[in-house]
């Protein structure tokens, strides 16, 4: 049901942001067959064995060349004929002009062939970004990418098959595996919030359009919907930091039943183009609950959500929840490079029910029990998840534990531990130590981590497949590492604890 509700929240918004109005892409074959004014010049020998009805080169410098019609929309229909094909594609549109480029492939078929990646180049061929597949997995397999082209050289984007892009994998490709791209422009003053300099003028907005069914802002409200604690809800916005130093805001509203819920806020993907992009979320009553320096959604990156990258936060209470996209190091400029693209999110909630820590669960001896699950596709591979905060300076650790008899048993098992702050804007700096459970209220340190080991989101510290040699139980503990005197609403987690027959690191 999650992907479905996405996949068409999504697909609406591509709706709204106007795909190619064609049912398919009719870009003419070398030979320039239809009967526009333009002439085709490339000259490359397009080695690939496939049957493309576009003479699609696999490099820069072979490019093919977009032509937008007079909507700024274009597409073109091709597949990854071979192991290794890539194709690119070359797009000039007007300085400051914002361009979503997407595939479709997964969306039409999913079989999966193929699981596109795209990539951006900038006009000397020097790579600026890439997509593997949307947030959420909203499309499949597929892969899109928003940017504004304030370069007037132009830009390059490159479709490859997931395989040949991965480390440690081998490219796929053949004569099925077709995917159709598409391109357009957008005028970024029609997809702009209404005035939103600051907290109380995005609230002032907001307010205009809940009161209001007959202007563009009452739109912007329905897209939210009134809180009734829906879950999977997801709204697209996009903006621009326009002058040195300026700050957009926006409301996001939660009500009563949507209290304990979960919050998300990040862009969509990693490029943010000239932006330092910073992403931050304040409560109803004005305090940061979280920012992100690293607001570009990543997927598969997260043991917990699956997406890391920009905020992830409890609604503690009912409200205006406020939005704020910011340069961190205060540049702007109008069609500079400043654009981005917003995504809202939630309130999610979870199945198996509210998994957020139970006080007081210190110290050590008062832990939580982690409920563990089996991996339906993977006998022997027990998961669980332990969400909290050390909000207070009272609060000076978290704990959980891991009982043998929930897993089958310990002795000769590994073990994986994963906590994230930075990784969905918390502020909290964590330590998370592991003990084991030697009898008599007795607790032995068998490891520790203030880091990742993977250097991914380096400020998440984990423990990778940590070797069990007994049955006893294991506790984790979540500690401040620089000390509970700041503590806040900032300073929350997530946890994930794998146990499992082999490494999974």
């Amino acid at each position: 049901m999650r992907a479905f509700t996405l996949l068409m929240l999504f697909a609406g918004t591509f709706a709204l942001m106007g795909c190619p109005t064609t049912d398919e892409p009719t870009d003419p074959p070398d030979g320039d067959a239809d009967t526009d004014t333009d002439t085709d010049t490339d000259t490359d020998t397009d080695s690939d064995t496939d049957t493309d009805p576009v003479d699609v080169g696999g490099d820069c410098a072979s490019a093919y060349e977009i032509e937008f019609d007079v909507d700024g929309n274009a597409g073109v229909a091709e597949k990854i004929g071979e192991p290794g094909d890539r194709d690119f594609y070359f797009v000039n549109p007007d300085a400051g002009t914002t361009v979503w480029s997407y595939v479709a492939s997964y969306y039409y078929d999913e079989d999966g062939e193929p699981d596109t990646v795209m990539r951006l180049y900038d006009a000397d061929c020097t790579f600026l970004g890439e997509n593997d597949d949307h947030p959420y997995w909203s499309w499949g397999t597929d892969s899109a990418m928003f940017f504004q082209a304030y370069d007037a050289a132009g830009y390059y984007i490159e479709v490859l098959e997931w395989g040949d892009w991965a480390d440690d994998y081998d490219g796929s490709g053949g004569s099925t595996w077709d995917y159709e791209i598409y391109f357009s422009q957008l005028d970024l003053v029609e997809y702009e919030w209404a005035d939103n300099e600051g907290a109380n003028e995005a609230a002032a907005s907001y307010d205009e359009a809940a009161a209001s069914t007959e202007d563009d802002l009452w739109y912007y409200w329905y897209l939210f919907g009134e809180p009734v604690g829906e879950q999977n809800y997801v709204l697209q916005m996009f903006g621009e930091i326009e002058t040195a130093g300026d700050e957009d805001w926006y409301v996001y509203e939660i009500g009563d039943k949507s209290v304990g819920s979960y919050l998300r806020a990040h862009l969509w993907g990693e490029y943010t183009g000239m932006l330092d992009a910073v992403v931050s979320v304040y409560s109803p009553m004005g305090d940061l609950l979280c920012e992100s320096v690293t607001p570009g959604v990543v997927n598969n990156l997260s043991a917990f959500w699956g997406e890391g990258g920009g905020c992830t936060l409890r609604a503690e209470e009912a409200g205006y929840y406020y939005v704020k996209v910011e340069d961190g190091s205060g540049n702007g400029g109008a069609g500079a490079g400043f654009f981005y693209p917003l995504i809202f999110s939630g309130p999610w909630s979870f199945t198996s029910g509210d998994m957020w820590e139970i006080e007081s669960n210190h110290p050590t001896g008062l832990a939580n029990t982690v409920a563990m699950s089996e991996s339906e596709n993977t006998p022997g591979y027990f998961y669980g998840s332990f969400p909290g905060a050390l909000d207070s300076p009272d609060d000076d650790s978290d704990n959980f534990k891991v009982l043998a008899d929930d897993v089958n048993g310990l002795d000769g098992k590994y073990l994986s531990v994963y906590i994230e702050t930075a990784m969905q804007g918390s502020l909290l700096d964590a330590k998370v130590t592991v003990y084991e459970d030697t009898g008599g209220a007795t607790f032995v340190e068998i490891a520790s981590a203030t880091v990742s080991p993977s250097g991914d989101s380096a400020d998440d510290p984990s423990v990778f497949d940590l070797e069990l040699e007994n049955d006893n139980n294991i506790y984790i503990a979540v500690e401040h590492e620089s000390g509970t005197a700041n503590a806040d609403a900032s300073h929350y987690f997530f946890g994930s604890v794998r146990v499992t027959d082999t490494t999974i690191n």
